[in-house]
């Protein structure tokens, strides 16, 4: 079983990067202007194999841990040093939450000041309003879900300490990866949101007009990197 959702999630991830590339690259490629409606398709093309692809490297990598051989789990067994407990995880819950604070202060506050020179917070806010450019509602929902992936993490770790190839560095790359991916929710949910509103409500691009933006991205970018080195290096046998 295993090992069949292991191969189900490599296609999976190479289906939908294919879908990701082909869709950027029309996006770049359209003659400007182009219908709103057929921009957005490739706008939301681009976002959902993203995501598609964010969760199944994340499947990759779980379905790995289950895909060792028996071999491989009796050696690990005997050999490798016991998975850290609960704290890893809870230290990566905690990572997790003091990026989301940050993005939420970059997205909700630094951003939209910066975006609109002149203007108040409240005045951004009041105009937003205005333009049905923002909707608190999404804003909660997205930041719930968040709250929940990260707070099932401890519990999902504690189920895969029960596997014998399931290492503290194949520890660490899942709980990274997690958190990687959860940011990725929030500039999906938070940063998207309210990229479009500020862009069609003030008349200038969506992209980040803060540079408090950078180490969010940089975060992110660290975090999945160490998620798939930790989750697809090949486990030492002896």
């Amino acid at each position: 079983m295993a090992n069949a959702l292991n191969v189900a999630f490599h296609w999976l991830l190479i289906g939908s990067a294919a879908v990701f590339a082909l869709a950027t690259s029309v996006a770049i490629a359209l003659p400007h202007p182009v219908s709103i409606q057929f921009a957005s398709l490739i706008n939301w093309a681009a976002v959902l194999s993203f995501l598609t692809g964010a969760t199944s490297l994340l499947g990759v990598g779980i379905t790995e841990i289950f895909h060792s051989t028996s071999a491989e789990a009796k050696t690990s067994r005997e050999h490798v040093k016991p998975t850290p407990g609960v704290r890893l995880p809870l230290s990566f819950c905690g990572l997790g939450l003091v990026l989301a604070i940050y993005y939420g202060l970059h997205v909700f506050w630094w951003n939209p000041l910066a975006t609109a020179p002149g203007y108040t917070l409240s005045e951004v806010y009041s105009i937003l309003s205005e333009a049905n450019q923002f909707s608190l509602p999404v804003v909660i929902v997205w930041g719930f879900f968040v709250a929940l992936l990260l707070a099932a993490l401890p519990n999902v770790h504690e189920w895969l300490r029960g596997m014998a190839s399931y290492s503290t560095k194949r520890a660490i790359g899942f709980c990274s990866l997690s958190v990687a991916i959860a940011c990725f929710l929030l500039f999906l949910g938070w940063g998207w949101h309210m990229g479009v509103g500020l862009a069609d409500t003030f008349i200038t691009t969506g992209g980040e007009h803060s540079p408090t933006a950078v180490p969010f991205g940089v975060a992110t970018l660290v975090l999945g990197a160490l998620g798939i080195y930790g989750l697809f290096v090949p486990a030492r046998t002896r």
